[in-house]
């Protein structure tokens, strides 16, 4: 693998995201990196932060390209952008809130070239106290949104639909095949982009990983999960308001509205076993 294109997208995260290229720096592998950057019309001063970063480059030898858009369409739409600008053989695209722990994408580089099958590979993902964050699954059905949602996923039946779905039933201490990866982390073989093209710009935001590794498994392309790499998430799961909370919350309506979407896309296919 001649380089990687690292793709951060970045929307009023300045903090973050400066800890983030801090921790790529701090760490960086023997493959040669291109990083990009793309801003999704902050209004936090993200931008003149970049422009500053830019002309004092105080995240040297890192070399750094910023895309700054002018209109915010959503995650995937940004992501988009700086996909196709990336040259990498692979694509590791980032959440600011990541932080890259050493040795990370060295092992994530080996993984695909010991595995041609393999398209998307995710790394273990840490909370901040370092313990296990769950960021692999097993597709939803169109009963997981309801037991996530409402009390129903109190029930006895509610809690073993919900630990399946999050592969709580196994120690994610291997490497193994998952249905999808959790989008904060996922490594993306270029032959993936070449087939099956980005990520699908109707989901604003929520979904569009979990509908790009399943574009990717019906491609012929696997999706494993390789805890030897290994990143913190400090991540807050903001769309997590049950019941009628969550219609006073954009967030939470826009994790609906993207699972009616995803679900009406893939209706054919969700009569398909997960895999085990």
């Amino acid at each position: 693998m001649n380089k990687v294109s690292v793709i951060i997208l970045n929307y009023n995260s300045s903090g973050l995201l400066f800890y983030c290229l801090r921790s790529i720096q701090r760490t960086l592998p023997s493959t040669p990196l291109e990083v990009i950057v793309v801003d999704n019309a902050s209004i936090d001063g993200s931008r003149v932060q970049l422009a500053q970063w830019q002309t004092q480059q105080p995240f040297a030898p890192l070399n750094i390209q910023v895309i700054l858009r002018d209109h915010n369409n959503g995650y995937a739409a940004g992501n988009n952008h700086a996909l196709r600008a990336a040259t990498g053989d692979a694509v590791l695209i980032l959440n600011p809130d990541i932080s890259v722990q050493a040795g990370a994408i060295d092992a994530l580089v080996q993984y695909l070239t010991k595995h041609p099958h393999v398209g998307i590979v995710g790394p273990k993902l840490l909370n901040p106290d370092r313990s296990l964050q769950y960021s692999c699954y097993r597709f939803p059905t169109l009963a997981m949104p309801v037991y996530r949602r409402t009390p129903l996923g109190n029930t006895a039946n509610g809690r073993r639909q919900v630990r399946q779905y999050m592969m709580m039933d196994w120690d994610h201490a291997s490497s193994r095949r998952v249905d999808w990866i959790m989008g904060s982390a996922m490594f993306v073989r270029r032959s993936v982009l070449e087939t099956i093209g980005g990520l699908d710009e109707q989901f604003f935001m929520y979904f569009e990983d979990t509908d790009w590794c399943r574009r990717a498994g019906n491609a012929g392309f696997e999706v494993h999960y390789h805890p030897a790499a290994t990143m913190i998430h400090y991540h807050q799961r903001q769309s997590a308001e049950l019941g009628l909370g969550m219609l006073f919350s954009r967030l939470a309506r826009e994790h609906v509205l993207s699972g009616i979407r995803y679900f009406a896309k893939h209706r054919p296919g969700l009569l398909q076993q997960p895999h085990e």
